[in-house]
C-alpha cells in the first residue's frame, strides 16, 4: 500500500477517489521515575515512533478492506489526551491507480 502525504502519486494517475480513512492509537506514558535507568527522552519518543506506525498501519488495513491502492493526502496528528495519555491519528484519502 502506498503511502503518501501529497495529494497526487507522480508517474501515477488516481483512477477513483473511494473514501477517507483513518486509523489510531493512544499510548499512555509512565511518569519518569517509572522509566527506570532509561532515559525518560528516549521512552517518550519510542512510543511515539510505535503510535505513528500503528496509526499509518491501522489506516491502510481500512483502505486495504476496501481494495484501494494507495492513500494520499495523508496528515498525522498528535493530541494530549490527558495528562500521560497521547493520541495520535493518521487520516488520508484512499484511491485507485
Amino acid at each position: 500500500m502506498l503511502i503518501t502525504t501529497t495529494p497526487t502519486i507522480e508517474g501515477k494517475q488516481i483512477n477513483q477517489y473511494l473514501k477517507p480513512v483513518n486509523g489510531e492509537a493512544v499510548r499512555v506514558l509512565p511518569s519518569p521515575a517509572e522509566v527506570g535507568n532509561r532515559p525518560y527522552e528516549a521512552y517518550v519518543k519510542e512510543a511515539l515512533n510505535n503510535a505513528w506506525e500503528y496509526a499509518i498501519d491501522e489506516m491502510s488495513k481500512k483502505a486495504a478492506t476496501i481494495d484501494a491502492d494507495a492513500v494520499v493526502g495523508v496528515q498525522i496528528d498528535y493530541e494530549v489526551v490527558r495528562e500521560g495519555m497521547l493520541m495520535v491519528a493518521a487520516s488520508g484519502t484512499a484511491v485507485k491507480v
